[in-house]
């Protein structure tokens, strides 16, 4: 079940292969676990051949990468942005329970679940003395700059003080939130371009951990595939 929930995010969703990519040897891998349950770990071993032939981990490395420009960085409009920040949210809750369900999550519109950190609309002075155009265009989108919240709209274009606020707050703020990491951003005193990065590379770490697989570099998919 790990491989194929790898095989969907890493082809499908990172990737954006079309959705029969890799179909042919998938049925038929399923058939033969299900006739030879016995072979459970050969086909698992052609099932990670299979996921890298189409997509190495020296590519999953590459997605990763901090770009250069806005349109490369922009992880706000990727269609898996959502579950994505969802599982680095189990991942920080540990054996913890989610306080918010992925149904609230993923049956909300994008902008009221996932908040940037560094507002779209960055008029106030704590933001324009801290990130030139230059780097709002820069940093906005990234994954560095992107949290889950329950409470977006109420969080709006505020300096970060107010957004990270303190636990004892009785308005919404980062520091009371019901998901782990949006609390972690009240660890953070300041937010510019180097918290940005910082976020996201202990993002970027999980993520490479999480949908890491291994196993041999190429393998030759079914022919119909």
């Amino acid at each position: 079940m790990r491989l194929c929930e790898a095989f969907a995010f890493r082809v499908y969703k990172l990737r954006g292969s079309r959705s029969h990519t890799g179909q042919n040897t998938l049925f038929r891998l399923a058939y033969e676990l299900f006739a030879r349950p016995e072979r459970a770990d050969e086909i698992s071993a052609e099932l990670r051949a299979t996921l890298l032939y189409y997509s190495p981990n020296n590519e999953l490395e590459a997605w990763f990468a901090f770009q250069a420009t806005k349109d490369e960085n922009d992880w706000f409009d990727w269609s898996a942005i959502k579950y994505f920040l969802y599982e680095y949210e189990e991942y920080r809750a540990g054996k913890d329970e989610v306080k918010v369900s992925w149904d609230a999550i993923e049956g909300r519109e994008l902008a009221k679940t996932t908040e940037h950190i560094l507002p779209q609309s960055a008029d106030d002075p704590y933001w324009t003395e801290r990130f030139s155009k230059a780097d709002h265009e820069r940093y906005l989108h990234d994954i560095g700059n992107l949290c889950l919240t329950a409470h977006n709209g109420s969080l709006s274009n505020k300096p970060f003080s107010a957004k990270r606020g303190t636990p004892a707050d009785t308005r919404p703020c980062s520091a009371n939130s019901q998901l782990v990491i949006e609390r972690d951003l009240a660890a953070y005193d300041d937010w510019t371009p180097e918290s940005v990065l910082a976020r996201r590379a202990a993002i970027v770490k999980w993520a490479l951990e999480r949908w890491r697989v291994e196993g041999p570099p190429t393998a030759s998919p079914d022919a119909n595939d």
